[in-house]
């Protein structure tokens, strides 16, 4: 409002993935809606589920409202349960919605720090994580614990962003 009052014809953009009021407007959503936005989130979260077990017991780390897990129980031929693992209990609520009630019978949710989850060795045929890697507090941790939980011939998936080291590929990232 400051702004619009020292230059009327100012034209100024908020984007927020969670609004701009309500219980959720702290948090950042820009990455999300801009993935959402080009629908390219859909495309990278298929190819992942593609390279998981079609059974057996798969992670999905920092597993947030479950679009990896949704994704991989909606894949077709799949007997595999999905136990989505994060911190927040608060995202078990938001994800239960995403389900349909028969797939709510394969996952199964532990809220746990996912650099120190309370599994057994080799539990896990495949492990994802979709864009949250660089959330995390130790990253060594967090793979020595995935290899641990982890089957030896076990698949797994990580999506993220980075900055591309080609230039003309870090160029076209800025838009």
């Amino acid at each position: 409002r400051a702004l619009r009052s020292a230059k009327p014809d100012i034209i100024a953009c908020s984007l927020s993935g969670f609004g701009q009021d309500g219980p959720y407007r702290e948090y950042t959503g820009a990455v999300s809606v801009l993935m959402a936005a080009s629908g390219m989130d859909h495309l990278w979260r298929r190819r992942a589920v593609r390279a998981m077990p079609i059974d057996g017991w798969i992670a999905d780390w920092c597993a947030g409202t479950g679009a990896l897990a949704r994704a991989y129980l909606r894949r077709r031929g799949t007997t595999g349960r999905v136990v989505m693992c994060d911190f927040s209990s608060e995202m078990r609520r938001l994800s239960d919605s995403v389900f349909t009630s028969e797939e709510r019978k394969r996952v199964l949710y532990v809220c746990c720090d996912v650099t120190k989850p309370p599994f057994r060795d080799g539990v896990f045929s495949g492990q994802m994580m979709g864009f949250s890697i660089r959330n995390l507090t130790s990253r060594p941790a967090f793979f020595a614990e995935a290899r641990r939980c982890g089957t030896s011939a076990g698949q797994g998936a990580l999506l993220d962003l980075s900055n591309p080291r080609f230039r003309p590929r870090r160029w076209l990232c800025r838009f």
